[in-house]
């Protein structure tokens, strides 16, 4: 392509993808062994489609992205606390997906799918799967724009976006890269390396290192005996077993600790949210919707004020005058 007049900085990749909110993803959760039946899966019945429309170029930098949301009027609190950066936009349809008048992206563009958009699927399911742990029952729309540029962070890192046009073969232009991949390489496994035994362990303060002295003390019984399994064997494995229990609970525990603690913060923070809506039809960026906002509330500022008192007095009780004698 250099050959034809044609940079790697004017090449770029547009293409779109869709999240379901509100749903659970298929996962392994760790819980407690002593809960009793099947917990239940949250799967609210109110279920919103969200489109994200995403550009990348070769030299590895990402457009700022556009999100578009079903519905027919923008809300403040989509724009308050500065969560987005100002170049971001959000337009609105009747369904949540793209339409001819926001943008057309309905032809094959693999560098996306190939570098960004797992990463960008896989991090957004982990962080709405921390959610559903912190017994929060659904995602709105501000669940999502809280989380979605954590997961653009993670996915539209330079590596992702050159992989991304390295693997389909465009940049650098390498046919041959892809066909490459539909071989079958064997590789020999590395012989594992000898481990020392530690003749002075040290007490244990996670799994790893409870594993680890596990197998150091069942190997130290197997240098000195050959004979079979005794009862103080078995109550060894007894005891470890019950160590792995008590760790793995004060982790579980931990965890659901300062998660909860979490939600319970960025829940209250959404309460405080203003769900007013803003007069504007069509598509909005996050500095333009800031700037409308602004712009509203020095008006409503300004018609508070009384004329001939001072702005900062417009809001206190009057105080009347003595009576004459």
């Amino acid at each position: 392509m250099p050959n034809h007049g044609i940079a790697y900085e004017d090449i770029y990749n547009f293409d779109e993808t869709g999240f379901a909110m509100g749903l659970i993803a298929t996962a392994r959760v760790v819980t407690r062994a002593e809960t009793v039946g099947r917990p239940a899966l949250l799967q609210p019945g109110n279920r919103e489609w969200v489109t994200a429309i995403e550009c990348i170029n070769a030299m590895g930098w990402a457009l700022p992205p556009c999100i578009v949301f079903k519905g027919k009027s923008h809300i403040q609190a989509w724009y308050e606390d500065n969560a987005l950066p100002s170049d971001w936009r959000i337009e609105l349809s009747e369904n949540g997906w793209t339409t001819d008048q926001i943008a057309h992206s309905s032809h094959l563009l693999q560098p996306l799918d190939v570098g960004c958009f797992a990463v960008l699927k896989r991090t957004y399911g982990r962080l709405v799967e921390e959610k559903m742990r912190q017994r929060i029952n659904h995602i709105d729309k501000l669940d999502f724009l809280s989380a979605y540029p954590q997961a653009c962070k993670e996915a539209f890192k330079m590596d992702n976006i050159k992989n991304g046009f390295m693997a389909t073969g465009l940049v650098p232009y390498s046919p041959e890269r892809v066909l490459a991949q539909l071989n079958i390489y064997l590789k020999t496994p590395t012989p594992p390396g000898s481990q020392s035994s530690n003749s002075n362990p040290k007490t244990p303060h996670n799994l790893k290192q409870l594993e680890k002295q596990e197998s150091t003390v069942k190997k130290l019984l197997r240098q000195h005996s050959n004979s079979p399994p005794t009862p103080a064997k078995a109550a060894m494995d007894q005891v470890f077993r019950s160590c792995q229990m008590a760790m793995n609970n004060v982790a579980i525990l931990a965890k659901e600790n300062h998660d909860l603690r979490a939600a319970n913060e960025k829940q209250q923070q959404k309460r405080k949210h203003s769900h007013r809506q803003i007069a504007y039809k069509g598509g909005l960026s996050i500095q333009e919707a800031q700037g409308i906002i602004q712009s509203e509330n020095d008006a409503q500022e300004a018609s508070t004020t009384v004329p001939g008192r001072p702005a900062s007095a417009a809001n206190q009780p009057s105080v009347q005058a003595p009576p004459r004698v």
